[in-house]
């Protein structure tokens, strides 16, 4: 129920003295669909994805103290009183809980690996052929699920002898120092520029050069 005196406020600035609404709730969802997009790929997990969970947590931590500082001024001006309910609190705690949820699904690389899985047949298509034949090379990319493979990249890792035994290293057309590999023996002697890297299932490895 809004008072006599919160009627004379003007509706720009009721929307101060309101709880978060539907504006706030589009932004957080845009901002982590775009997040959940890039989380796909090997390469946000090298400081990226620090960098833009943190952008998004400084932007909500910032919108709460601009909010109350608005609305002290808003109510001390118009004479009017805090909106102080049960559905009002709720509203104020979701945003936190959702950026909760994302942060953890980034912190696991549940993007990442829900990516690998829906293309893993490709991949290990591709990795199956190129460790059988150590003398195998690409002719051109290859699109294994949702990721494209580069002829270029791969081939010249391939041609450097820097993988060993049946480790098959396949670079992302995308980003040329990211890529998925296959290695029975692990990747602990990898040879690359580090950047980051993780274990994703079975054989299978990520990584991210510097």
């Amino acid at each position: 129920m809004h008072t006599e005196n919160e009627k004379t406020v003007p509706s720009i600035a009721q929307c101060f003295l309101k709880p978060p609404g539907w504006p706030l709730y589009v932004i957080l969802g845009i901002a982590i669909l775009w997040l959940l997009l890039f989380g796909l790929y090997p390469g946000f997990y090298y400081l990226n994805h620090m960098a833009f969970l943190c952008l998004v947590w400084c932007g909500l931590l910032l919108y709460f103290p601009l909010k109350i500082l608005i609305q002290l001024i808003l109510r001390n001006h118009y004479q009017v009183t805090a909106i102080k309910n049960e559905k009002a609190f709720k509203s104020w705690i979701y945003p936190f809980i959702i950026l909760l949820i994302a942060t953890v699904l980034f912190g696991f690389k549940v993007p990442l690996r829900i990516g690998f899985l829906t293309s893993r047949p490709g991949l290990e298509r591709l990795a199956n052929e190129m460790a059988d034949d150590r003398t195998k090379t690409l002719s051109e990319n290859i699109r294994c699920g949702l990721y494209e493979i580069s002829a270029e990249a791969t081939n010249y890792r391939r041609n450097l002898a820097r993988d060993k035994n049946q480790r098959v290293a396949l670079i992302l057309a995308n980003d040329h120092e990211t890529g998925f590999i296959y290695s029975p023996d692990g990747i602990d002697d990898l040879v690359y520029n580090a950047g980051n890297s993780g274990h994703l299932l079975g054989d299978w490895y990520w990584m991210a050069e510097d």
